[in-house]
């Protein structure tokens, strides 16, 4: 399993008065058996990013694969989502 992430960019809000640019130009890949840590001040960016894995957002621009899945396949969104797991940090947004 892997996951690749190629010159991912996210927009808030796009369009509108308060669009927001979250991600810009990411790219990276996890191997199978790696463990990663993001650190960053609130607002860098670091949710948006995994939310990304497991495609709860979509990309504005750019791509992300899920073992060779990539995220914006909707037929494969379950498989995305059995192979990233996310926890949230409130429980009752479980």
């Amino acid at each position: 399993m892997s996951i690749v992430i190629e010159h991912l960019n996210y927009v808030y809000m796009q369009g509108g008065p308060y669009e927001t640019r979250a991600l810009d130009d990411v790219s990276l890949t996890i191997h199978d058996g790696e463990f990663i840590g993001l650190i960053g001040h609130t607002g860098s960016g670091k949710s948006t990013l995994a939310k990304h894995m497991n495609a709860i957002l979509l990309p504005s621009g750019g791509k992300v694969y899920v073992d060779g899945i990539d995220t914006v396949d909707e037929d494969r969104l379950l498989d995305i989502r059995r192979t990233v797991g996310m926890v949230f940090q409130n429980p009752d947004n479980q």
